[in-house]
């Protein structure tokens, strides 16, 4: 997963319940990937690639329309804690 650190990596992890799959700091929050929004351009001055980043966010985003049965959890997504404690 490109773009916020190098060699920074996913995983996708298959259960019973439904898949999840952990995409690092790929993105921070769940409306980024869902909505297609993108970080203000300020936080590009703590990547190591901003374009990579922007593209890593758009694959992402493509990945949850084509399986949104598949929950995606960035690493700052606390509304993914929060049901769990539910």
């Amino acid at each position: 997963l490109p773009g916020h650190t190098g060699g920074q990596f996913g995983l996708f992890v298959r259960r019973k319940d439904g898949p999840l799959f952990f995409v690092s700091d790929a993105c921070w929050l769940s409306e980024t990937y869902k909505n297609l929004s993108y970080p203000n351009p300020i936080a590009s001055l703590i990547m190591d690639n901003w374009t990579q980043y922007k593209e890593t966010i758009k694959k992402i985003h493509d990945f949850h329309k084509l399986y949104p049965e598949v929950q995606i959890i960035p690493t700052h997504a606390m509304d993914f804690f929060k049901e769990k404690e539910s």
